[in-house]
């Protein structure tokens, strides 16, 4: 675990691990349908090494397969309900991304803008053209985040 988490309650933090995982589902599951190929992109993309919280995107990576397999059962048998939860779960996450340094909330919900990006054009689309489901582009700004930036001004 990262220092910056030290101010965090566990419940907090477990937020922070399961939302790549969420935001992959909520894009891929978009269009009613949760493909293979998005969930794959989107775990690759959280084990690609950056610059900030090098521990938490270890520990990410090694936890991603184990949290999508469990949100993707769940998708299985009501589609719907789960990504109203994963709505939810997601908006609670502006409580904590105003915990954190603003510094640092702004590059997590950057990373988590373009984890939904890499999600939405793994899959999809003929010819490499039109890959992103207009279902899909109304959700990849993440509308339920807040940006971090404001944070700085409040």
């Amino acid at each position: 675990m990262t220092r910056d988490f030290l101010n965090l309650r566990d419940d907090e933090i477990e937020l922070l691990y399961e939302a790549p995982a969420l935001v992959a589902l909520l894009i891929a599951g978009a269009d009613g349908k949760i493909d293979s190929k998005e969930l794959k992109a989107a775990t690759k993309f959280v084990t690609e090494p950056r610059d900030f919280w090098v521990s938490y995107f270890l520990e990410v990576g090694e936890r991603m397969p184990v949290i999508l397999n469990r949100w993707t059962a769940a998708a299985s048998n009501e589609m719907d309900m789960t990504m109203a939860r994963i709505t939810v779960a997601l908006r609670q996450l502006n409580g904590v991304l105003s915990k954190l340094d603003v510094k640092d909330s702004v590059r997590y919900y950057d990373f988590l803008l373009q984890l939904s990006e890499k999600v939405a054009s793994a899959s999809g689309g003929v010819f490499g053209f039109n890959k992103i489901s207009k279902e899909e582009a109304a959700l990849l700004n993440l509308p339920m985040l807040d940006n971090p930036v404001r944070y700085q001004f409040s």
